[in-house]
């Protein structure tokens, strides 16, 4: 078992293990412990720092947890700088996971940390189901949502949805966490909304989705727009705004032209 919390900077004091605010376990400190006093046993930090190093092995249900935190215990102890009979049982974990609160704190904490350091300039709506969590009783995943960097390969801020179908409400939530100024968000056409589009737009942020036959109307509208201008005898061509950017590539024995046209003549039809 190799791995470490305790980095540069930190140091080992009377009043016990100083860590940085950039380590895990400095961030996991920062954690509201909503349990009762009568009872607790194990820090909240100790438990949460079991969890993170157990399911970065591959446990993932409370009984693969608690099994890893009772085999690999004298590691732990050496660690944390931490002293028990015993380690947490199955019931312990069970009922922290569940805490709703814990999960909204992590990923806020998670997207505080992803913030710092450099970013790119684009931003991906990434909906994905969730591994190694406990399904729905229909037997559907855990889903979330989160707003990616597609540049600087990190998660901006995340969010539980549930099922995917929720996903167009929760993006309304996640996209002010995930600080979009000056950045463009793409995503797939389930996310072409107005209300995203507006809540981007107040977040002081750019985006481009695709339209397909979800929002029918402004799909035809488009066709419309950019279909080929036949006119009949006696009438000129209907003047447009269009402008177009063309890229050609040549490779594995074939030629591949790319043309993207823009237009602003729906924007306030379609607004």
């Amino acid at each position: 078992m190799e791995y470490s919390t305790i980095g540069p900077g930190q140091e080992i004091s009377a009043e016990g293990v100083v860590y940085d605010k950039g380590s895990v376990y400095g961030r996991l400190q920062r954690l509201t412990d909503q349990r009762k006093a009568r009872g607790k046993r194990y820090k909240l930090t100790t438990i949460r720092m079991i969890v993170f190093l157990a399911k970065l092995s591959g446990a993932n249900t409370p009984t693969e947890i608690a099994e890893w935190g009772n085999h690999y215990q004298s590691e732990v102890e050496l660690l944390l700088r931490v002293k028990h009979k015993r380690m947490p049982e199955r019931s312990t974990y069970r009922r922290i996971v569940a805490y709703q609160l814990y999960e909204s704190e992590i990923e806020r904490l998670v997207g505080e940390y992803n913030q710092q350091g450099e970013q790119g300039d684009i931003y991906a709506l990434d909906g994905k189901a969730l591994l190694g969590m406990p399904k729905h009783e229909d037997g559907t995943p855990e889903y979330a949502l989160s707003v990616y960097d597609v540049t600087a390969g990190k998660t901006m801020a995340q969010i539980a949805v549930g099922h995917k179908e929720s996903e167009i409400t929760k993006a309304l939530e996640v996209i002010p966490l995930a600080k979009i100024a000056g950045k463009v968000v793409t995503g797939d056409a389930l996310h072409t909304q107005k209300r995203l589009a507006q809540t981007i737009l107040d977040e002081q942020g750019d985006y481009l989705f695709p339209v397909k036959e979800n929002q029918p109307q402004l799909y035809k509208n488009i066709q419309a727009l950019f279909a080929p201008d036949y006119p009949k005898p006696g009438f000129g061509k209907i003047q447009t705004d269009f402008l177009t950017a063309q890229k050609v590539n040549k490779g594995h024995g074939r030629i591949e032209k790319r043309i993207l046209t823009t237009s602003e003549m729906l924007n306030t039809y379609a607004a």
